[in-house]
């Protein structure tokens, strides 16, 4: 992953595949190792692009334009991701969220 990752010029690399469990459709799993995250347990920005290119593709899993995403189960964070994609080709992303952390930013 990392040497993938070097030789595209990306911080990172999200991979996915169909996923028959009853409760999702896709399962994603998003490495950093550019960023020093070696996993991103739950991201809303990967499961955007990954809906943005399915719907290019007219490949969206799921029911209509909509579908659930799988993520963070191998980390020990078995989250999901609602991804939907309006008819103005507009991707939304929700679902359940966990604060784990709290901060504040001053420039």
């Amino acid at each position: 992953c990392h040497r993938l990752s070097q030789a595209s010029a990306a911080c990172g690399l999200a991979i996915y595949a169909p996923l028959h469990d009853g409760e999702a459709d896709l399962v994603v799993r998003a490495f950093c190792p550019g960023d020093g995250i070696p996993e991103d347990p739950v991201t809303g920005s990967a499961n955007a692009c990954i809906g943005a290119r399915l719907h290019g593709e007219r490949r969206l899993p799921g029911a209509g334009l909509r579908y659930i995403a799988s993520q963070g189960r191998e980390v020990g964070r078995d989250g999901r991701v609602h991804v939907e994609v309006d008819d103005q080709d507009e991707v939304w992303i929700g679902g359940t969220t966990l604060q784990v952390i709290d901060g504040r930013i001053d420039w």
